[in-house]
């Protein structure tokens, strides 16, 4: 293989095997970077070992990498291209899980940074921003000792929800009713994401969840955009601009769209 070192090739990582959390959606948006990534005149390089995507097809790069999305793989390529950037943010969480320590060796991520990936992912910063920039959130506390989220759960009762982070899928994300089920899920959470924090979130009881997905466009303006992500969703579309009325019954009160791509919030 002939590799120029011009620096003009551009690396996107593909979604793996599908399954929630790394499935078609966002194998379509691995194509639509692709397609970019040649309209913008650089060479499109994917990495992906699924052959059931479209992101594989022969004719959807200029050169494919039918290999796994291991660190030390991913490594091995971005050696050889040595490319203008990669784009991490389109293949769902196995991407998102390297994009930490590719950033530490260097590696040029275009696109969603990935302190902003990390900010979204990782359940006591996410929440902690929240807080700081005071957006609507149930109580919620990180799991630091179970003495201390015993104490948490005394104060705001059950049900509880345990979150883990770095699970696009909702892996391990379980509602508590009583004690036994906090400790096994608890463990359950914690050997799921072992080196990210747990949390424990305050369960609302007959609420409604809002979603709202938007993309910004120049400062200080953003375009709604419907979403779904489950099969129970409703969804609006064509989208509907925010006028200053609905702004006003919304229970969001900033856009975190600099950190997370949405936040989902129970209305009562």
């Amino acid at each position: 293989m002939h590799y120029l070192g011009d620096r003009k090739s551009i690396v996107v990582f593909g979604s793996g095997a599908y399954r929630i959390g790394s499935s078609v959606e966002f194998d379509w948006c691995g194509v639509q970077a692709l397609n970019t990534i040649r309209q913008e005149g650089y060479r499109s390089v994917m990495i992906n070992y699924n052959p059931e995507t479209v992101s594989t097809d022969y004719d959807m790069c200029d050169r494919l990498y039918f290999d796994e999305l291991t660190f030390e793989r991913v490594m091995d390529i971005l050696e050889l291209e040595n490319p203008q950037g990669v784009i991490v943010s389109t293949g769902g969480q196995i991407p998102n899980n390297l994009a930490l320590r590719l950033d530490a060796q260097r590696v040029p991520i275009l696109g969603t940074s990935a302190r902003s990936i990390d900010n979204a992912e990782d359940r006591d910063k996410f929440s902690a921003m929240l807080d700081r920039i005071g957006v609507d959130q149930p109580e919620w506390r990180a799991l630091t000792s179970l003495e201390d989220i015993n104490a948490f759960v005394d104060k705001v009762g059950f049900p509880v929800l345990v979150r883990p982070s770095y699970v696009l899928s909702g892996a391990a994300m379980n509602v508590c009713s009583n004690r036994e089920e906090l400790e096994r899920f608890l463990q359950l959470a914690a050997n799921v994401s072992k080196k990210h924090p747990v949390v424990v979130s305050q369960f609302i009881e007959h609420a409604k969840e809002v979603e709202m997905d938007a993309v910004a466009q120049k400062m200080g303006k953003s375009l709604p955009t419907p979403s779904a992500n489950t099969s129970s969703l409703q969804v609006c579309t064509p989208a509907m601009p925010l006028s200053s009325s609905r702004h006003k019954s919304c229970m969001w009160r900033r856009c975190a769209a600099s950190s997370a791509s949405a936040a989902r919030l129970p209305v009562s």
